[in-house]
């Protein structure tokens, strides 16, 4: 219960600060994205490697399973999870 009421309170915090700051009207669109370097360009890509990470305690789960034989559903299913909120991020 702390630990849901703490989530919801840094999530008002970071909600109200990004709707104070307010829109400085300098986007931009682009059809192609700009020229950046390998490095820049390879950070959102070892961002979103970092956040499949988390799967390294799959087996710790499946074996607490009630149904390991369910594994297979559980995975694709969490993974197509994953995979969408990441890429509408």
């Amino acid at each position: 219960a702390i630990s849901d009421a703490a989530a919801i309170i840094i999530i008002i915090f970071v909600l109200s600060a990004i709707a104070t700051q307010g829109s400085t009207g300098s986007h931009t669109h682009n059809v192609w994205p700009p020229a950046e370097s390998f490095l820049e360009a390879y950070n959102p890509i070892s961002s979103f490697i970092f956040a499949y990470q988390g799967q390294s305690i799959f087996l710790e789960i499946m074996s607490e399973m009630r149904k390991p034989t369910d594994w297979p559903k559980s995975v694709f299913a969490s993974h197509s999870g994953m995979f969408t909120c990441y890429c509408l991020t």
